[in-house]
């Protein structure tokens, strides 16, 4: 059981690293495209149809690094909790292990989905870049990896 939760730290480092990159990166670059889009078209009265690009794939990229590394952090996911906060003892407890589950259960169909989802944009470029699309979709099979290993990384310290 310590090898797998060794094992386990180790992928989560290594997830969370790569999350934080590709997050720092994408809002750099979602927040310096948005800003030239404004000047262009108030300024000059134009737009830059790349960075229109730019912002459409900057958006999700940026949205799904941080909801996975939200994932890393205790409470960092917003929760309606009103319920189990209502329900207290055996019944609480057995509805929060309910939600648990489920979200286990979303995160590997969102990895399923999400893989089979990338790979299909191998073969899909985008309109002004020209760039393959799979480089956009693979953030959906990383943040559900990313949240399930460290959704297990919480598990396995509980």
């Amino acid at each position: 059981m310590k090898r797998i939760k060794s094992i386990t730290e180790k992928i989560s480092r290594v997830l969370e690293s790569i999350n934080r990159y590709i997050l720092i990166f994408s809002l750099a670059i979602l927040v310096v495209a948005v800003v030239m889009q404004v000047l262009l078209r108030v300024v000059f009265r134009t737009s830059f149809v790349p960075l229109s690009d730019i912002i459409s794939y900057s958006f999700p990229i940026t949205t799904f690094t941080g909801a996975a590394l939200l994932f890393k952090k205790a409470d960092g996911h917003i929760a309606i909790t009103f319920l189990t906060d209502m329900l207290n003892g055996k019944i609480g407890k057995i509805l929060h292990y309910i939600c648990e589950f489920f979200t286990y259960v979303v995160l590997i169909y969102i990895l399923l989905w999400g893989v089979q989802f990338a790979f299909n944009g191998q073969f899909q470029f985008s309109p002004a870049l020209n760039i393959k699309l799979i480089y956009v979709f693979s953030v959906v099979p990383l943040f559900a990896l990313s949240g399930l290993v460290f959704k297990l990384e919480k598990l396995l310290v509980k």
